[in-house]
C-alpha cells in the first residue's frame, strides 16, 4: 500500500517515503512511486551536488536520474536543480575539467553523458548566450578524442588524465566505454558519420585486447598499458555499469546505423547481464555484494545498469520484453524494499527502475521518441 507523510515546511522535498506495493503495469501506480523517489534523492542533492562522502561523478548520475525521471513522467520539478548542478560544474570552458576533484577521463564523461540526455530528452537549454546542452557534451567528446592513447595498445583511454597520477597506466573500460558511448549518440543526434566512425573504433579496440569476450558477452574492468609490451593480461572484475555502458552505445549504434552485428552484441549483452547482474529477480553486483562488501562507488553502479536498460529498450523496441524480464521484478523489489534512510546510490536505483518501466515500447513502437 502507497504511503508517504509531508509537512507544510517545503512540501515539495520534505515528504518522506516509504515502501510501497509497486503495480508494474499501472502507470498511475509507476508515476507516484517515481514521483516519491525522485523527491527523497533531490533533497539529497538540492543545489546539484551530494553531500561528501559521495564522489564527483556520482552527483552527475543522480542528475541523471532525475532527468530520466522528467522525461519518463514528464515532471519537470527538478529541472531547476539539474540546471544548477550542470552549470556549477560546467567551468569557464564549458568542459567540466573541474579543478580540485582529481577529475578522470571517466569522471568528466558521466558529466558530459548527463548534459547529452539533458539535449536528447529536451530538457531546458541554460539562458540565452549560454551554450546548449549539446555543446558541452561535445566540448567533453572532442578533448575526449584528443586523448585517444596509441602510445600504448594501439588505443584506449586512460582512467586518468596527466602523466605521473595513480592510475595513469590503466587502461579503464568505464572511460573508454564511455567515450564510445558519447560518440554513438552525438553520431545519432547530429547525424555525423565521423562520430560514428569513432565509436566503431573504440569498441573494436576494447574487443582487440580483451576487456569485452565476443563469446560471453563478459565486459571486463581494465588492463594496465605499462606492463610488458602493455596490455598484456586484463582485470577480470566485471562491473555492472561497465556493460551496462557498452549495452546502451551498442544499442545507440544498431539505431545510428541500421547494422544488425549491433543487435546481435545487444542481446549478447543482455543474455550475459541476466546472467550474471540479476539474482532472485534482483539487480546484483556479484563483486562485492557476493561479500556484502560494496564501496560507495560500487552501491551506485546498478543505477547506471537499470537506466541503461530502459533507454535500451526505448531505442530498440525488439528488446523490450527481454529488459521488462530484468527490470520489473528489480523494480518491485526496490520499491517494495524504499526508505528515506537508504543511501543515493539505492536511491538512484530505485528510481532509475521504476521510472523507467514507463519507456518500455508495448509492441514494435517507441514508447517515447527520444531525439530530435
Amino acid at each position: 500500500m502507497w504511503t508517504q507523510s509531508c509537512t507544510l515546511v517545503l512540501a515539495a522535498l520534505a515528504c518522506k517515503a516509504t515502501a510501497f506495493s509497486l503495480d508494474a503495469t499501472n502507470s498511475p501506480s509507476i508515476k507516484t512511486g517515481s514521483a516519491d523517489f525522485a523527491r527523497s534523492l533531490a533533497s539529497m542533492c538540492p543545489a546539484g551536488l551530494l553531500p561528501a562522502p559521495a564522489f564527483w561523478w556520482e552527483s552527475a548520475n543522480s542528475l541523471s536520474a532525475l532527468v530520466s525521471y522528467q522525461h519518463n513522467t514528464g515532471d519537470a520539478s527538478y529541472e531547476h536543480i539539474v540546471l544548477a548542478g550542470i552549470l556549477s560544474q560546467a567551468t569557464s570552458a564549458n568542459d567540466f575539467m573541474m579543478a580540485g576533484v582529481g577529475v578522470a577521463n571517466d569522471d568528466q564523461a558521466w558529466w558530459g553523458r548527463l548534459a547529452m540526455s539533458a539535449a536528447e530528452y529536451k530538457i531546458s537549454d541554460p539562458p540565452a548566450g549560454q551554450p546548449k546542452w549539446v555543446d558541452f557534451a561535445t566540448n567533453v567528446y572532442n578533448e575526449q578524442k584528443g586523448r585517444w592513447d596509441t602510445t600504448r595498445c594501439k588505443g584506449g583511454m586512460k582512467w586518468k588524465i596527466n602523466p605521473g597520477e595513480d592510475g595513469y597506466d590503466y587502461k579503464s573500460t568505464i572511460a573508454t566505454a564511455g567515450y564510445f558511448e558519447l560518440a554513438a549518440r552525438l553520431a545519432l543526434y547530429n547525424k555525423d558519420e565521423a562520430a560514428s566512425g569513432v565509436a566503431d573504433a573504440a569498441y573494436d579496440w576494447l574487443v582487440s585486447v580483451g576487456l569485452i569476450d565476443v563469446k560471453t558477452f563478459a565486459v571486463f574492468d581494465g588492463t594496465d598499458d605499462a606492463k610488458g609490451s602493455g596490455c598484456i593480461d586484463v582485470n577480470h572484475n566485471e562491473w555492472s555499469y561497465n556493460i551496462a555502458t557498452v549495452l546502451y552505445g551498442s544499442a545507440v549504434m544498431a539505431t545510428q546505423t541500421g547494422d544488425h552485428k549491433w543487435i546481435d552484441r545487444v542481446n549478447g549483452f543482455l543474455g550475459h547481464i541476466k546472467d550474471t547482474f540479476t539474482l532472485n529477480g534482483n539487480l546484483y553486483e556479484p563483486f562485492c555484494e557476493k561479500g556484502n562488501n560494496c564501496d560507495l562507488d560500487q552501491q551506485s553502479f546498478k543505477a547506471v545498469l537499470a537506466s541503461l536498460l530502459a533507454k535500451t529498450a526505448a531505442i530498440l523496441p525488439e528488446t523490450a520484453s527481454t529488459v521488462a524480464s530484468i527490470l520489473t521484478p528489480a523494480a518491485n523489489t526496490m520499491a517494495g524494499d524504499f526508505s528515506d534512510s537508504m543511501g543515493f546510490g539505492d536511491k538512484m536505483t530505485a528510481l532509475e527502475s521504476v521510472s523507467g518501466l514507463l519507456v518500455l515500447p508495448k509492441g514494435k513502437k517507441l514508447a517515447i521518441r527520444f531525439f530530435a
